[in-house]
């Protein structure tokens, strides 16, 4: 039954209520695969701000020139410290970077479709 619906017209042409809530708000929407860590340039994002804490840690410098503290050097393991913390790791990642991230994950996707047309 689920393949006979999705290949009538109608089911075809209507978009997801999470699609036209982003479209409508100016942004684009792209769906990525599960899972697929590589494909997700959010997953780098996280990734980079992990790693960039650990440093934080190793050298037990807490970066005190810009906007980075390390995490775990000032968590206290509460919620309200968390919601404070998390925004401010994630702005001391440089827009650059971030572009970086996006184009890597397209050049991946660009990849897996072009290994999946031969």
């Amino acid at each position: 039954m689920r393949r006979v619906i999705s290949l009538q017209q109608d089911f075809i042409n209507e978009k997801p209520l999470l699609q036209i809530i982003i479209e409508e708000a100016g942004h684009k929407c792209y769906f990525l695969p599960k899972f697929h860590c590589e494909l997700n340039p959010i997953e780098m994002y996280w990734g980079w701000v992990k790693i960039r804490e650990s440093v934080a840690l190793l050298t037990h410098s807490i970066y005190r020139s810009d906007s980075f503290s390390g995490m775990r050097t000032l968590a206290d393991g509460t919620f309200p410290t968390g919601k404070r913390l998390v925004p401010e790791l994630l702005d001391a990642c440089p827009v650059n970077t971030i572009r970086a991230f996006f184009r890597k994950a397209w050049r991946y996707m660009d990849a897996y479709m072009y290994v999946s047309c031969l």
